[in-house]
């Protein structure tokens, strides 16, 4: 029995990544993805099952991953706008350095799925979770507010950095998270 090669799995998930974020899921030969990760169709198969495992876990470790650094960017020491900074900052740079993650999360959301739930569902909810304890813990007055759900602002927020990650300029400021958080605290929420 061969032993699995360090990296390979990576390579061949990063491979896949690239072309479904640009083809549709049934598009996508496991030749394609052969021939993008640069090893045999068999190499593949000692892998992953089929295309829908690799594809369902390529999905699962990118949450994870994007989890994690949620996870490491909230800090109780810290105050909960810095911990709002750190969040933003840190999605931002999980999906500029994986931009076609981005791409397949789109398609993930529009997809349906049949029996199997995607990871995803559960990351964006957990994700959801961190931002509106951020926000209620910056402006505990809002929740007195006819729209003062901090879910519904975390959305507002939420989306505003989804623009950003889209549309927004590169190479991105240093300043950038704190500029997104600043206007979204003294700019949308009430005093």
């Amino acid at each position: 029995m061969r032993t699995a090669t360090p990296g390979l799995r990576e390579r061949i998930a990063d491979a896949a990544g690239q072309l479904f974020a640009v083809q549709r899921f049934h598009e996508v030969r496991m030749d394609d993805i052969a021939t993008e990760a640069g090893v045999s169709k068999g190499t593949l198969y000692r892998y992953f099952a089929d295309k829908e495992d690799l594809y369902f876990g390529l999905v699962a470790s990118g949450t994870e991953q994007l989890l994690e650094q949620f996870e490491r960017a909230v800090d109780p020491a810290l105050d909960p706008r810095t911990n709002l900074c750190r969040i933003v900052e840190a999605m931002i740079g999980f999906f500029d350095r994986r931009s076609y993650f981005f791409d397949l999360l789109q398609r993930v959301e529009s997809m349906n799925t049949g029996d199997r739930e995607f990871p995803w569902i559960k990351t964006r909810q957990q994700m959801l979770d961190f931002v509106s304890g951020c926000v209620a813990a910056c402006n505990p007055a809002a929740s007195n507010t006819p729209n003062g759900d901090p879910r519904f602002y975390s959305l507002l927020l939420l989306g505003a950095v989804r623009a950003i990650i889209r549309f927004g300029q590169r190479p991105r400021s240093e300043k950038l998270s704190a500029a997104i958080v600043d206007t979204f605290l003294l700019g949308l929420m009430p005093r």
